[in-house]
């Protein structure tokens, strides 16, 4: 892989013959046996390998070295709208222009007044409104952001516009805050060329249309229908490919799907949710008190993001110590409350869900924590961490959410399953007791343990049809697919024994039939209760009552 400018001359060769060969394209003069097209399109062919591998990295750096011009930025100048910073830029100008006086050095005062101008005209400090502030910072009372009335995006309103508060207002951490700050210095540069690129977009479609290019590639076009031979096969393949786009491209302005045309249509939506970001975000304040007072003030209007308070520090702090302390104060709706240390008992699945669960990281708390411990580093040793933030969840095991949860539900309908058996059991035992028949079978020796084991026996015999009948509904009826079917047949006839025991206890304490029945139903549905609130409330205490009332 090359890296860029490594060979320049190559480049020069390839793009003056692509220059010639559309000239010669536009002029119509291009036919199958001219060698001058044979030889450019060979020619194009190389220089798109070329760059497919090169090394675009620099690209970057390059352009940071064209923005930084006799050690002073001119991003900060773009950025921040001082004028000052050009008056001191260009004061050594002034005298040249007296001592010659030519014609070139008033067309160069007359740029420089444009430039200054445009500076102040697109520097963020012009969007704010001076009508309202919070303890001398402006607040934005109408936002031209279309989009923010929107629900969701009006939750996030913060993210997009708040305010970032630094304190103490000291030189280090004035350069610290230049630090941080130039991202957003670049996506305003970013912002002010796609709105200066929609003022000309038109313009430029319309130049574009009138050049030899618009001309040769219609000559192209017409080649490729008429004398397809001409071209060699892998260009004739990509201009195939791309000839729906290259019929529209280089028409005029009013064809909608011209070029530039299009792409002043996505500079346009991109514009469209830009006007939703503020990026003069951080302010400096002069100390903690007064940073929770703009703070209070900003959140009232939802305009506040987040606090860095550096706690150290003095008025006469040259540099930051080797162990500095500070606190990062973000809004309280956009972190995790801090009135419990651990999840609540009824949360049982993961807590992976963004904007819940996760909101350090979806909320930018970690991301302004990463950029404040990069720029420190920064600041102590002059350089760059390249190293990347990786962050990663607490394993937890896997958890499958059931869309059909009757589990609060589950226990209801078993209990209504059983509740009219039982009460017909103990119905039919106290009848016995009522017509006076286990006297006489106590008097032909029928002792009371073989006497309850027969009604138990009885009762689960016939219990035992319910619980295969329930225990495969529940299996192959999709309610509980996921659980065994042995399970089911344990649980279930636990709870029938358990239901038999019961019975025969309460026949114990009854001698008319209707009386028995009635309380037992009403007991069954009343003893439900406790195990709801058990369920509910996760407690010790109810769990145990459940238990010994069982």
């Amino acid at each position: 892989m090359f890296r860029m400018g490594e060979h320049p001359d190559l480049y020069k060769d390839a793009f003056e013959e692509l220059g010639k060969f559309i000239h010669k394209l536009a002029e119509g003069n291009s036919t199958s046996e001219n060698v001058i097209f044979r030889l450019a399109s060979h020619r194009l062919l190389e220089l798109y390998d070329q760059l497919d591998q090169e090394d675009w990295s620099s690209v970057t750096g390059l352009f940071n070295r064209l923005l930084t011009i006799n050690d002073t930025n001119w991003m900060d100048m773009v950025t921040c709208g001082d004028k000052n910073n050009f008056d001191d830029l260009t004061a050594g100008s002034s005298d040249s222009e007296d001592d010659d006086g030519g014609e070139d050095d008033d067309e160069f005062s007359e740029m420089r007044k444009k430039v200054i101008n445009y500076v102040a005209k697109i520097a963020p400090a012009g969007d704010r409104d001076p009508s309202e502030s919070c303890e001398g910072i402006a607040v934005k009372a109408n936002h031209t952001c279309t989009h923010m009335k929107a629900i969701l995006v009006k939750q996030l309103e913060p993210l997009l516009i708040g305010r970032i508060l630094v304190s103490p207002n000291i030189r280090i951490v004035r350069d610290l805050v230049d630090k941080l700050n130039e991202p957003l210095k670049m996506a305003n540069l970013l912002v002010d060329s796609v709105k200066d690129f929609t003022q000309v977009s038109k313009r430029l479609q319309d130049s574009l249309a009138n050049s030899d290019l618009a001309k040769a590639v219609k000559a192209l076009l017409t080649l490729l229908e008429t004398k397809p031979e001409a071209i060699p096969l892998s260009l004739r393949k990509l201009i195939r490919q791309m000839k729906p786009f290259l019929q529209h491209w280089f028409n005029p302005s009013s064809d909608s799907e011209a070029f530039f045309v299009m792409m002043d249509k996505v500079a346009n939506v991109f514009l469209s949710y830009a006007d939703c970001m503020d990026f003069d975000r951080f302010v400096i304040v002069e100390n903690e008190p007064l940073l929770e007072k703009q703070s209070l003030c900003l959140t009232e209007r939802n305009q506040y993001l987040s606090g860095l308070v550096f706690l150290n520090l003095t008025e006469k702090s040259e540099e930051f110590p080797p162990q500095i302390w500070y606190k990062i104060r973000h809004l309280s709706t956009l972190v995790d409350g801090t009135d419990s240390i651990i999840a609540s008992r009824r949360v049982l699945l993961s807590r992976d869900q963004p904007l819940v669960d996760l909101k350090y990281l979806s909320f930018g708390f970690s991301f302004l924590q990463d950029a404040v411990e990069r720029a420190l580093i920064h600041a102590r040793t002059q350089k760059t961490v390249q190293t990347g933030l990786y962050a990663q969840q607490e394993p937890y095991p896997c958890v499958n959410v059931d869309t059909f949860n009757v589990s609060m539900f589950l226990g209801l309908f078993v209990l209504l399953s059983w509740m009219i058996p039982s009460a017909l059991l103990v119905k039919n035992i106290v009848y016995e007791k009522e017509m006076r028949l286990k006297e006489m079978m106590r008097i032909m020796g029928l002792g009371d343990a073989i006497h309850w084991l027969a009604w138990a026996f009885q009762a689960f015999m016939f219990n035992i049809f319910s619980i295969v009948f329930i225990a495969l509904l529940l299996k192959f009826g999709k309610i509980l697919p996921d659980t065994d079917l042995t399970i089911l047949f344990v649980i279930l006839i636990l709870f029938a024994l358990s239901c038999i025991c019961q019975c025969i206890l309460i026949s114990t304490f009854f001698t008319r039939t209707n009386i028995a029945a009635v309380f037992t139903a009403m007991f069954f549905f009343l003893a439900f209760f406790p195990f709801q609130l058990s369920v509910k409330s996760r407690s010790a205490v109810f769990t145990h009552f459940t238990v010994r009332l069982k």
